[in-house]
């Protein structure tokens, strides 16, 4: 006896009883990276195309000076941010592997003094890296997992970060000073269109034919890049911050200090290695060799009081 075929709509219905629809780990950073990489797109053509010519058009029709150089700081801007988010995102020379240990510690099989075993990766871990359960990898230096550039931020790619980071916010700010200028001049703020700036009030408008979809989708696209401005003001404070104490986000989480340094500026080029290289690096988003390896650290003694 032949055994019937399952329909269509049988095969459907089997497929989606057993489908896990519990939110994953990883939903959070594609998300994270498809909503930036949306924005990049999006500021950089929407500056170019509309807001741009708007703010440098004169009342005779012609451009102002300065217009070109405004295009150039927004090509220049897009690069520097976009390159800077690769150099953050490809993180594979964070990733401890056990050819680490067998450099530094060729003649034993056990975990070395101040190293730790991962239970998860099977191999011995360098001081202040730790295992990252979206990246499944032991990262060096590991300071936390950004969601927007989808990958850990370690020893390899913290400058990187932080230059991403610097440039995002000079972008999203000027976005933002173009996205007002543009909507107040569309429909000024002092007035009775103050209400539009209000998302839902906005959304209401909109949908009653009070005011055009251009206008609509540059108050969306501004709430937008102010969220990611207080983001990332956010997080490039609190880079600088443990950077200068010698700290991970962890290590000041635990409140551990054994390896800052005693003077601020040798704890910046822990990070950034030699200022003429971060002022490089600052001009051409280049991937220049870091100051040691991440896996040694030297810790410093404590002063004594009176000394």
């Amino acid at each position: 006896m032949q055994r019937r075929q399952a329909t269509l709509k049988e095969k459907l219905s089997e497929h989606y009883r057993k489908r896990d629809f519990k939110a994953k780990k990883q939903t959070a950073s594609t998300a994270g990276v498809v909503f930036f990489l949306s924005m990049l797109v999006t500021v950089v053509l929407e500056g170019l195309v509309v807001l741009l010519p708007r703010y440098y058009t004169t009342d005779d029709g012609s451009m102002a000076s300065g217009y070109r150089f405004a295009q150039f700081l927004c090509i220049w801007l897009f690069i520097e941010t976009s390159v800077n988010w690769y150099n953050t995102y490809y993180d594979v020379a964070n990733r401890v592997t056990k050819e680490m240990k067998a450099t530094h510690y060729p003649a034993t099989s056990e975990t070395p003094p101040g190293w730790k075993n991962c239970p998860t990766c099977l191999l011995d871990a360098p001081p202040r890296s730790h295992h990252c359960s979206l990246c499944n990898y032991c990262i060096l230096k590991r300071d936390h997992h950004c969601f927007v550039t989808g990958s850990c931020v370690g020893y390899h790619n913290q400058r990187t970060f932080v230059v991403f980071c610097l440039y995002t916010l000079i972008s999203t700010a000027w976005a933002a000073f173009l996205q007002f200028c543009y909507l107040n001049e569309e429909l000024p703020i002092s007035t009775y269109w103050a209400s539009f700036y209000f998302p839902l009030a906005g959304l209401w408008q909109y949908l009653v034919g009070a005011v055009s979809f251009i206008n609509f989708f540059i108050l969306i696209h501004l709430c937008c890049t102010l969220v990611s401005l207080g983001l990332v003001v956010f997080f490039l404070f609190w880079q600088l911050v443990i950077i200068a104490r010698g700290q991970t986000s962890f290590e000041a989480w635990k409140q551990i200090s054994i390896y800052r340094r005693r003077a601020v500026l040798n704890n910046f080029r822990d990070v950034f290695g030699e200022l003429q290289n971060f002022l490089l690096l600052l001009v051409v988003p280049l991937r220049l060799p870091m100051p040691a390896d991440g896996i040694k650290w030297v810790i410093e003694p404590k002063e004594e009081k009176g000394h």
